[in-house]
């Protein structure tokens, strides 16, 4: 996980226990949490802008058509993925400003209703999809990235245990960050090692 996410979940419990001391929320510590937001941003747009360049490069690099298929298959899962996530994340964003104690609405979502199903699913095509480009274009390194740092449970149910059983609106923000920044890199890691 990033060092970024780190300082979210951090943010997160002090979040929590202040809100649970009086009910209300500083305006200070809205500002912080408004001033996460915009850092989680700017690091979203940052990773969405290096992996478009390298796609972009990719693409016309004069690469053979199997190859320029399998970029293009990539770029389309990686673009849904993202959506999906900042969909979700839009949804815990409001959450997190009206009522960022609801964990039972996070953790219902996210084990019961799909959510976490469908992540698991678009990050392991995203690796699969990765691995199977990297093998082509010698950037071995990329091959099971996701699954070192973010897939670290061999089963959907035991990963979604453990990253969303206990889960409030903004650590599943910062988690979906995390998960769109990794999709984000080892698309671009599998494209090229600049």
């Amino acid at each position: 996980m990033s060092r970024l996410l780190s300082q979210l979940s951090l943010l997160c419990l002090i979040f929590l226990s202040c809100n649970g001391i009086g009910h209300s929320i500083d305006d200070s510590f809205k500002g912080r949490v408004a001033d996460a937001k915009e850092e989680l941003r700017k690091e979203d747009e940052q990773a969405r802008n290096a992996y478009r360049e390298s796609y972009q490069a990719a693409l016309h690099d004069g690469s053979d058509p199997t190859l320029q298929k399998m970029f293009i298959h990539l770029d389309s899962t990686i673009r849904v993925g993202a959506r999906y996530m900042d969909s979700i994340s839009g949804e815990m964003s409001v959450l997190v400003d009206k009522d960022p104690t609801n964990t039972e609405y996070a953790k219902i979502l996210f084990l019961y209703k799909g959510v976490g199903d469908t992540l698991y699913a678009t990050l392991n095509r995203v690796n699969d999809l990765a691995g199977a480009i990297a093998l082509q274009t010698g950037h071995k390194s990329t091959v099971d990235s996701l699954r070192l740092t973010v897939l670290n449970k061999p089963t959907v149910d035991t990963w979604k245990e453990q990253d969303f059983s206990v889960l409030d609106p903004f650590t599943a923000m910062a988690l979906l960050h995390d998960f769109t920044y990794e999709i984000f890199q080892v698309g671009k890691g599998c494209l090229s090692e600049k």
